[in-house]
């Protein structure tokens, strides 16, 4: 929690699918924190997603950091104050994706794609 702005957010990690035992799965002490500097939790099976998407299983490790870039476009600010909506951003994403990993073959950036609209989709609010 350390570095957390008041009413920043926090994406974290979690097979829970009801908000109460994310929660109940939080050390009492960073629960203190959390509500005391009004910290926003969002919660995402990154694992998961990785696991049922990658097509290679080396990749399913790095994937689940590509769910969580998903998951962070959904719950942070910075879609509306770039003034993007979600198919704009998932463009300039995948833009990005096709030039970093376009080498690699289109499967690759599909890959990563379906990862990234996946932990969009798929993030949740604790609250």
């Amino acid at each position: 929690m350390a570095g957390l702005k008041r009413g920043g957010c926090f994406i974290i990690q979690s097979d829970q699918e009801k908000p109460e035992k994310v929660w109940a799965n939080i050390p009492a002490p960073y629960q203190k924190v959390i509500i005391e500097q009004d910290i926003h939790i969002f919660y995402i099976d990154g694992f998961k997603i990785a696991r049922e998407e990658a097509t290679d299983v080396e990749l399913q490790l790095r994937m689940q950091g590509i769910a969580f870039q998903g998951a962070f476009f959904a719950a942070s600010p910075l879609m509306q104050k770039a003034n993007l909506n979600d198919v704009e951003l998932l463009k300039a994403i995948e833009d990005q994706l096709m030039h970093k990993f376009g080498s690699k073959g289109q499967r690759v950036v599909d890959d990563n794609m379906r990862v990234v609209k996946r932990g969009f989709d798929e993030v949740r609010d604790q609250s």
